[in-house]
């Protein structure tokens, strides 16, 4: 009980505090920082994503804006190595939703768009996306190779033949339990 509360309190805490600290750092204003942050803490997206119990979703969206400010940071050289951690990091834990992952990766995008740099913001991009892959390599890999192994199983064998029964249909006992899928 503790701990869904705890997870919805913190969450509006840290998407609060993450659009604040993000606009406070591109427009230098208290007021104007404040409103957004606090707009996005409580927006509806949020509170929909509460209602429909998707933990994960709203987790990850309370961690983009902390995303988007480690990235401008990093792109404005102050502590470079400790910004590239901290926004790997937090891309790592906005990984836990792949949906607000593809939405960061495009915004990063469109950010170096709209940079007169880009080639500097790009380099600095393609270091957070290499850190962010070798933390994560514990389950990218593992993934790679079951899909391979099943691309392999399914595309050799007959969708009617033996070997496809056994190995890529639950059995009974799986079925009722769940498991095997």
């Amino acid at each position: 009980d503790f701990i869904s509360k705890f997870l919805i309190v913190s969450t509006i805490v840290l998407s609060g505090m993450g659009m604040f600290l993000l606009l406070e750092n591109m427009v230098a204003r208290h007021f104007p920082s404040f409103l957004g942050g606090f707009f996005y803490a409580f927006s509806p997206f949020l509170f929909a994503e509460f209602i429909g119990g998707a933990a994960t979703q709203f987790f990850a969206y309370a961690l983009l804006p902390w995303l988007l400010f480690f990235v401008r940071r990093l792109n404005q050289k102050t502590n470079f190595f400790l910004y590239l951690l901290l926004s790997s990091l937090v891309l790592s834990f906005i990984t836990i939703s792949l949906q607000v992952l593809v939405l960061s990766s495009i915004l990063l995008g469109l950010y170096i768009l709209i940079q007169e740099n880009k080639l500097i913001y790009l380099k600095n991009l393609v270091f957070l996306y290499v850190v962010y892959f070798f933390f994560n390599l514990y389950w990218i890999l593992p993934t790679i190779v079951e899909y391979v192994n099943l691309y392999k199983i399914v595309s050799d064998a007959s969708p009617f033949s033996l070997f496809t029964v056994q190995n890529l249909v639950p059995s009974l006992t799986e079925a009722f339990i769940n498991s095997g899928y």
